[in-house]
């Protein structure tokens, strides 16, 4: 099966050895999307909605960069980090 590898302006820079996302058989396949800015590099505050925001705001672009929108995902998976609290 032919595919063809995604990228384009706006997006955030690969954090290690894989691509945005691979168009093939008529779908597009995304790697995860980390919440970071793409212009700055930085994580948009410390707050779980800020971060999630970013993440769909880049998810989105790499989608519209495939030639595909948020509304055409059939299947997601949200992996959440949470730190420690501290016991007092």
């Amino acid at each position: 099966m032919d595919h063809q590898v995604v990228t384009g302006p706006g997006l955030p820079p690969p954090i290690g050895p894989y691509s945005h996302a691979v168009r093939a058989g008529g779908f597009v396949f995304v790697s995860g999307q980390p919440g970071v800015d793409p212009v700055t590099g930085d994580v948009p505050g410390d707050s779980f909605g800020a971060q999630a925001r970013q993440q769909f705001t880049n998810l989105a672009t790499v989608l519209h960069a495939a030639g595909s929108r948020p509304d055409l995902v059939v299947s997601t998976t949200v992996l959440v980090a949470t730190r420690p609290t501290s016991r007092r």
